[in-house]
């Protein structure tokens, strides 16, 4: 009996020719060392006022209950590029990378315990991120979900 995936018949004898003979591989022999280079700590971000700093620039619609997704996703797709008239509703915006809905699929009648926890958490860490500027176009702002942000 064969152990799937060895080696067999005359591939197994070549192997085992070019390793008695010299010729096997010799890993890292022609590694030579980098040169470091004392390279300014700097890349093209943005300063927030409160200290972070972003790599991006996005204006996030969050929505707090399932109802108000579609309207989200609707409203960040009227400032999406065209592609086939190439009209860009923010080319007047250079600074601002792009409008995002943040939705999801909970919210309305949502107890008080753990899925409701996470709920708040989630949406006051996307509310929180640096990459979204303090801003906020928010959905429906259910009774369960009120004090998210």
């Amino acid at each position: 009996m064969e152990v799937f995936g060895a080696k067999a018949g005359p591939q197994r004898a070549r192997d085992r020719d070019r390793i008695t003979s010299g010729h096997e591989n010799a890993f890292g022999v022609d590694v030579t060392p980098t040169p470091n280079f004392d390279l300014p700590a700097t890349f093209q971000g943005i300063r927030r006022p409160d200290g972070r700093v972003a790599t991006r620039n996005y204006i996030g619609i969050l929505t707090s209950v399932n109802c108000s997704a579609h309207v989200a996703g609707m409203v960040a797709d009227v400032f999406k590029k065209n592609p086939f008239t190439g009209d860009n509703p923010l080319a007047d915006f250079p600074n601002v990378d792009g409008v995002v809905a943040l939705t999801h699929k909970t919210g309305c009648g949502m107890t008080q315990d753990e899925p409701l926890a996470l709920l708040r958490r989630t949406l006051g860490g996307y509310a929180r991120h640096v990459n979204f500027p303090p801003w906020w176009c928010s959905g429906s702002a259910a009774r369960s979900t009120r004090s998210a942000a």
